[in-house]
């Protein structure tokens, strides 16, 4: 059965009957005319011939997702954060019939000819997750794309680029603000994130704040080295910031992880949190779950990135990459649970 005998039994176009079938019917078709073309596609067992639409719309039908190994493949920062991102990324193309190529960017570090040549002849689209700026804004060079690409979770701070973030930076700076406000004039912060460039960016926040309040900056409260198990590095930076004569009254951990750690230390001795300490973390929400007690975080707006990432790459396709540069800014979440009492906002401002 070809789209034109379907359209004429659903009696109509077969531009319809293509709108429904590849999931963009949406303010375009009714929903009475949307079910009864699924309805006889079902009983007359329709599928669409990919090959065959993929020669007539010159599209490859297929989007890759380009990431490091290291975030691939971390045990727990990059793993989690990435199949998160990737199965969003994945249910949303697959309404519109394109599949995913995963890409180690690694893999291609000393050969970027075979990075151009999978990327450009074999799909119709790219994006980049959670890379670091000054790297990417680099490849993109060296890519010149021709095709359409978005760049996830990264701020490159440039009109001419493509890219979807958050401003980590002035997250960081409004929790502090929230601590001081509350009386805390002690506040460590603790890195546990792989990526220097992204705590940077969040101890610029915090130094921000400090200033503001004209609370003198403190190398001392900052454990900026970096550990691949964050876990472990909370527990030992919980060790030697509970071992000090006059220890902070608060802690930022820019890894939800870190923070599990630092409450395990605590718990083991006898520190209650937050009456003696109060701790707030920075990452997803599955991994607050495991703490106790819960741990009070900045979530991290990594399905809704991932969701308009595809909505701007797929509109852009569509266009058939006649597109302006577009930057999209979201916002972290606070989240108030049991390590520490803020403000009653919802979100960062």
């Amino acid at each position: 059965m070809t789209i034109k005998e379907l359209a004429t039994l659903a009696n109509v176009s077969p531009a319809a009957v293509s709108l429904v079938l590849n999931g963009k019917w949406q303010k375009k078709v009714n929903q009475k005319t949307v079910d009864r073309v699924k309805k006889l596609a079902k009983k007359h067992n329709f599928t669409l011939n990919m090959a065959g639409r993929s020669l007539v719309m010159q599209r490859n039908f297929r989007v890759a997702v380009c990431a490091s190994s290291s975030l691939i493949d971390h045990p727990i920062m990059g793993a989690y954060g990435f199949c998160e991102q990737l199965g969003i990324i994945s249910a949303e193309l697959s309404k519109s019939s394109y599949s995913i190529d995963i890409v180690r960017l690694d893999e291609y570090e000393r050969n970027i000819t075979a990075l151009n040549g999978r990327l450009q002849s074999n799909c119709d689209g790219v994006m980049f997750l959670n890379p670091v700026g000054a790297k990417i804004k680099v490849l993109l060079k060296k890519l010149d794309f021709k095709i359409p690409y978005v760049v996830v979770d990264c701020n490159l701070k440039s009109r001419s680029l493509n890219y979807i973030y958050t401003d980590m930076s002035s997250s960081v700076e409004n929790i502090t603000n929230s601590l001081v406000k509350k009386g805390h004039k002690r506040i460590a912060i603790i890195r546990g994130e792989s990526l220097e460039e992204r705590f940077t960016q969040k101890l610029q926040g915090y130094k921000k704040a400090l200033l503001l309040h004209k609370i003198k900056y403190s190398p001392r409260l900052v454990f900026s080295d970096y550990l691949e198990d964050s876990f472990i590095k909370g527990c030992l930076a919980a060790e030697k910031i509970l071992s000090f004569k006059n220890p902070p009254t608060a802690i930022i951990c820019t890894d939800n992880s870190c923070g599990l750690g630092f409450i395990s230390y605590a718990n083991k001795n006898k520190i209650n949190i937050p009456s003696d300490i109060e701790l707030v973390g920075f990452g997803d929400e599955a991994i607050s779950m495991f703490s106790s007690p819960r741990l009070s975080y900045l979530k991290r707006p990594i399905r809704e990135m991932a969701s308009k990432s595809v909505e701007v790459l797929l509109d852009w396709i569509d266009k058939k990459n006649s597109y302006e540069p577009l930057q999209v800014e979201f916002k972290e979440e606070l989240v108030i649970q049991e390590t520490a009492f803020l403000s009653g906002e919802k979100e960062i401002k």
